[in-house]
Order: structure tokens, then sequence, then C-alpha cells
């Protein structure tokens, strides 16, 4: 599913980016991929600190969930936003171009995304929030499970 989300995303915001903000042409690609990232790691996070009523209700459109003045009311959004921002400014963008950037892009990207989790159409049936909740549940399982292990054989020695 991680494909996925940042597929859709790469997809929309290198024109975006190219064409509807200050983002350097030459950083779009740069700048997509970092929306990707973003926005899933925006997402995952959430769930692994679980807020999976947050995360439910953003994805089903409901809690400011659809359409971009929404959003940008929305904390998980706001996170996004600004975890975004600082990544283009780590690209070497002005401050107030990743500011924009993020402003403009995160919530129609978002808008996107939701409307995949949103959708009942069968191409958009890998786009499950009970999916992405266990993909991201089984992960942090097995992370906390390499941890433990790490912890116990670096005891041993």
């Amino acid at each position: 599913m991680l494909n996925q989300i940042v597929g859709l995303i790469k997809d929309q915001a290198v024109d975006h980016f190219t064409n509807q903000t200050d983002v350097p042409n030459e950083k779009a690609g740069e700048a997509a991929q970092a929306a990707g990232e973003s926005i899933f790691d925006g997402l995952k996070g959430e769930i692994m600190n679980g807020n999976v009523e947050g995360i439910t209700g953003l994805l089903s459109g409901a809690s400011g969930g659809s359409g971009g003045s929404g959003l940008m009311n929305n904390p998980i959004a706001k996170g996004i936003m600004s975890n975004f921002a600082g990544k283009l400014t780590g690209l070497g963008v002005s401050s107030d171009a990743a500011n924009g950037a993020a402003s403009s892009g995160i919530p129609a990207l978002l808008s996107s995304v939701i409307g995949k989790f949103s959708s009942s159409a069968p191409s958009d049936s890998g786009f499950d929030v009970n999916s992405l909740i266990s993909m991201v549940g089984q992960e942090q399982g097995k992370n906390m499970l390499a941890d433990f292990a790490k912890k116990k054989l670096g005891d041993l020695f």
C-alpha cells in the first residue's frame, strides 16, 4: 500500500510542484517524493501513536478530511504540511516557497488519497483503512521484536 500511496501522490505532485508553486522546476521530482513520504509518514505516525480514530476520520472524508479548506484545519494534515515544508527547506527551497507549496500541495494531494480510500471502485480496492492500520501495526510489531532481540543479544555479550 505504501507504493500505491506514494505512486499516486508522485504522479500528481510533479505536475503540481512544476506548474503551481514557487518550487524550482528542477526540484519538482524531489518535492513530489518528499510529499509522498510526508503523507505516508504522517499517517503511519498517527496510527503508531494510537490515533486510529483520527486516521479513519481523515481517510473516510470526515473530520475536515474532504476538500482542501477542511484539511487546512485538520491537525493530522497540519502536521503533514509542517513535515513537508521542512523537507522542502532541506532540499534548498526557500522557507516562503516551501510553506506555500505545503499549504497548496498537501491538501490537494491528501484529497486525492482520501478519494481513493473513500472510493468503492474495484480499481481502488487496495486503498483500505483497515489494511493500512494492520500493515503499520505489523511493521511496528516487527520493529519492536527486532529491538527487543537486539537488546537481549546485547545483554548476553
